[in-house]
């Protein structure tokens, strides 16, 4: 049996490379990027939480210097998290570098301890 299918297909708005079934749209303007355009910076990728992994906010570069309207509280929110992991991150560092200090005076001391 012979069959005639109507398919859309997507063209990376970058390169204009064929893309299958997995692009990234600009959330801002809908321009879609392909995965190695992204990778080369022509999209800007927010994570959906602090504590979590993943990619739900695609700007271009132009709408993510500029956001339209239409999405200009969304874009603060990405920015939002993405400041808090940060700030989340620096915290965490502090934090284990003054655990491993405790742990290691602790070994001094136990050492110090034992030779007495």
């Amino acid at each position: 049996m012979k069959k005639q299918e109507i398919q859309d297909v997507i063209y990376c708005d970058v390169c204009g490379k064929k893309e299958g079934s997995y692009s990234h749209a600009c959330l801002g303007c809908g321009v879609h990027v392909c995965y190695e355009c992204m990778k080369a910076g022509s999209m800007v990728d927010y994570p959906p939480g602090v504590h979590h992994s993943g990619s739900d906010g695609y700007f271009c570069n132009k709408c993510d210097a500029n956001p339209p309207e239409k999405v200009v509280a969304l874009h603060a929110a990405f920015r939002k998290i993405v400041a808090l992991r940060a700030e989340y991150e620096k915290w965490w560092k502090e934090f284990d570098n003054r655990g491993n200090a405790a742990e290691t005076e602790v070994k001094r001391l136990q050492a110090d301890c034992e030779k007495n």
